[in-house]
């Protein structure tokens, strides 16, 4: 009888705390949302030049940037004011750190206030405060979003460093890459560096395990198939190289999460791959000189 009791008493704790919670976890979404993926937007927003500002985040999860409130209970926790006057005054990072940490302070006041506003005794806050503190903090949150878009963003650049050199070997500079892709020259493959400059040599050796190479062997048959179908060839792989290098990357050497990789994946498929354009690009040159020739 008393174990029934007591847990319908339970029962009736965290039915009562509830709805005080699902405001928060709103509101902190909305919070997260603005520091992160509408970040630029939230930034644009902070104008220094305005009045004092505060960032809400509301129970319908979204976030406004805003005047404080006027009429309010004067003992009503208020976000901080005034964040856009020295939104210039530190750097961009500090800045945003610096509004994820009061935003935090601003939730957890304004949910131990609903709270008490509720009538919330002792076991009830316990739970209320036991639930919050079990998610991470906006600043954490936050802080780990934007250095995530950072490493996404340096995965995108390298991928797109290596397809530009790789890019002007096999259109701007085929004459060149040619040259060095003699048959006799032993297993030769086609680098493409980040800096955008591309070099043609043996494979690398020393390398870390599991690390994607280049196609070896191209200049092998290089002399076996007409120029465009072998540039177009060398494309091809090279698309399949610089995509294995990328996954490796974010997968390996920053170690993404899922939805990252997934960002990242999403970018590159935007682009056109290597194949496409080489081929395009050799194709006209082709018909311009049929063109030239007949006129």
């Amino acid at each position: 009888m008393e174990a029934g009791l007591a847990a319908l008493a339970e029962f009736r704790v965290r039915a009562e705390v509830g709805p005080v919670l699902r405001d928060f976890c709103a509101r902190r979404s909305a919070l997260i949302k603005a520091l992160t993926d509408d970040v630029e937007q939230f930034c644009a927003q902070c104008d220094p030049d305005e009045e004092k500002l505060c960032l809400y985040g509301d129970s319908n999860g979204r976030w406004r940037v805003a005047p404080p409130a006027k009429d309010v209970p004067p003992d009503l926790p208020e976000p901080v004011s005034g964040i856009n006057l020295f939104r210039n005054l530190k750097s961009k990072d500090y800045w945003l750190n610096f509004v994820a940490h009061r935003s935090d302070l601003w939730l957890l006041s304004l949910a131990l206030f609903e709270g008490t506003s509720s009538g919330f005794g002792k076991k009830h806050r316990k739970l209320l405060y036991k639930k919050i503190d079990q998610l991470p903090k906006i600043l954490e949150v936050a802080r780990m979003r934007r250095n995530s878009r950072a490493q996404v963003q340096r995965v995108f650049n390298d991928f797109t460093g290596r397809s530009r050199a790789l890019l002007k070997a096999l259109t701007e500079d085929t004459n060149e890459f040619c040259r060095q892709c003699v048959p006799d020259g032993g297993i030769l493959c086609l680098f493409g560096d980040t800096n955008g400059q591309w070099r043609v040599g043996p494979p690398d050796v020393n390398v870390p395990p599991g690390l994607p190479q280049p196609e070896p062997g191209i200049n092998l048959y290089r002399g076996s198939m007409p120029l465009v179908t072998w540039l177009s060839w060398v494309a091809r792989f090279s698309d399949i190289w610089l995509r294995s290098l990328a996954s490796f990357e974010a997968t390996n050497n920053i170690g993404l999460h899922q939805a990252d990789r997934l960002r990242v994946h999403d970018m590159i498929e935007q682009l056109p791959t290597l194949y496409d354009v080489v081929r395009n690009y050799h194709v006209q040159s082709l018909r311009l000189s049929y063109t030239y020739r007949a006129s």
